[in-house]
């Protein structure tokens, strides 16, 4: 996964989003990898960006 998409030019952008930029053609990979990098879920992620 790319650094460049934690950035606060990209907060505007859906997990999705990210997933297809950051080049992975299935969503649960990139869940999988996503919470196996960070130790959260998407959604708390996002939620703690939210609030910095």
């Amino acid at each position: 996964m790319k650094k460049e998409h934690s950035n606060a030019k990209h907060k505007e952008l859906t997990i999705d989003a990210i997933s297809k930029l950051s080049g992975f053609k299935s969503r649960t990979t990139f869940y999988s990898v996503f919470k196996n990098k960070t130790n959260k879920t998407d959604a708390v992620y996002k939620r703690l960006q939210d609030v910095s």
